[in-house]
């Protein structure tokens, strides 16, 4: 199990750092909001907000690679 956690963390590696602009380790609301309403995402900003809410287990309004990981999950599965 642990296993599959590491797989599909090492793979959302490079999505994390495409999105992570400003390069500084976490993605910020802003760059949560430009991958959830540009395609192939359409989520109005109160959804991209709600997911943040979510997904920051640490509360620091930032997600770091692992709260991103279950936030770019559920974003798809959406």
């Amino acid at each position: 199990m642990i296993y599959l956690f590491v797989d599909r963390k090492s793979q959302l590696v490079p999505k994390f750092r495409q999105y992570d602009v400003d390069g500084d380790g976490y993605i910020t609301l802003e760059e949560a909001s430009n991958i959830l309403q540009s395609p192939p995402f359409s989520f109005p900003p109160s959804r991209v907000t709600l997911l943040l809410r979510n997904f920051d287990r640490d509360g620091n309004g930032r997600l770091d690679i692992e709260e991103f990981a279950g936030f770019y999950a559920e974003a798809k599965a959406t």
